[in-house]
């Protein structure tokens, strides 16, 4: 009898530690943790410094002699890309990119006497960058300038570049004969956009899935208007009372966003849309403010512009002064990564 009850105590303390050995082992994994970066790249100094902004810290690209901005910036990996402008002791625009504060300045066609950057996407090792050079809208691929344009005819401008899989898609316009339009250059391949209108800026392009967006405006009547291209056909958003000009766009799944200002009796107001959806960013109170570029990170809405002297990041309608107004300041560009926090 004694046997027979140390071994079913046995059993009973064997079949105990099992179970905990099995709910020990099940035990759920914690979420994991994200912190995210913002990147921003405008100009301070009364536009006389190009600055780079990491979680709001300042660093200067340039030494604040001669006029200079920093339009665009694009982080891949550990390294951050910032394109655009200084002016050389001629008074010349000079094409330059930034790797990691590094200065390069960027090969002109012909030996061009005024170039700028204007837009920055890169993909593995490749490093592309839409501008203009003269007269012709340009895009440079690791450094090497291709001419979208003939300058000896038209004046054109490529301000946005996007690259999916193996399509180079850049936004710009072409000066015609009687108006501007806005194009789409598909692999070099121009597509206008504008039809009839006397003036059309295409500024942004995004491409998601199958479907290419580009953004911009355009006139209509004597109205400038806010307009979208999906697909190279013209998507008809709300009217404004006042000239309205978009600037840049994201999207984000279904959702499209957009930012730019409407010129409001002569004083700029910046604003998002989302879905033709217009919200102002600001109230009315500065003389000038725009918003330049738009990112979305998950359920945030980030935007890139000044008020008034200050620069400003919009994070969801609020925001955050990224100088403190003594001299005119702005922010061009954002660009968010999103970060697993490691232990």
């Amino acid at each position: 009898m004694k046997n027979l009850f140390l071994t079913v105590a046995a059993a009973i303390v064997f079949a105990s530690a099992t179970i905990f050995v099995a709910c020990k082992g099940k035990t759920p994994n914690k979420p994991k943790e994200y912190v995210y970066d913002i990147y921003a790249a405008g100009y301070d100094n009364n536009g006389k410094r190009a600055i780079f902004w990491q979680n709001g810290k300042p660093t200067a690209l340039t030494d604040g002699n001669r006029e200079a901005t920093a339009i665009s910036v694009y982080v891949a990996g550990n390294d951050v890309y910032v394109v655009g402008y200084e002016k050389d002791e001629k008074e010349h625009f000079v094409p330059m990119l930034w790797k990691n504060g590094k200065p390069t300045v960027l090969t002109t066609k012909g030996g061009s006497e005024n170039a700028a950057a204007r837009s920055v996407y890169v993909v593995g090792n490749d490093v592309y960058i839409a501008g203009w050079d003269d007269k012709s809208a340009i895009l440079w691929k690791n450094g090497e300038p291709t001419a979208l344009t003939d300058d000896k005819n038209n004046t054109a401008v490529a301000n946005s570049v996007f690259v999916d899989g193996a399509d180079v898609y850049v936004a710009g316009y072409v000066v015609g004969s009687d108006n501007n339009e806005a194009t789409l250059w598909k692999n070099g391949k121009p597509t206008l956009l504008s039809g009839n209108s006397p003036e059309a800026n295409a500024k942004a392009v995004y491409v998601a899935g199958s479907e290419v967006y580009v953004a911009g405006f355009q006139k209509n009547g004597e109205k400038t208007v806010p307009q979208l291209w999906k697909n190279g056909k013209a998507v008809t958003l709300k009217a404004s009372q006042y000239d309205t000009f978009v600037q840049s766009l994201f999207v984000a799944g279904s959702d499209v966003y957009m930012v730019g200002y409407e010129d409001v009796n002569g004083k700029p107001k910046a604003i998002l849309w989302k879905n033709s959806e217009q919200t102002s960013l600001t109230d009315g109170s500065s003389d000038m403010a725009i918003a330049f570029d738009v990112k979305v990170e998950g359920e945030d809405v980030y935007a890139a512009g000044f008020d008034g002297s200050k620069a400003i990041l919009w994070k969801n309608g609020k925001p955050t002064e990224y100088s403190d107004g003594e001299k005119n300041a702005c922010v061009n560009s954002v660009f968010i990564v999103k970060r697993e926090v490691t232990k």
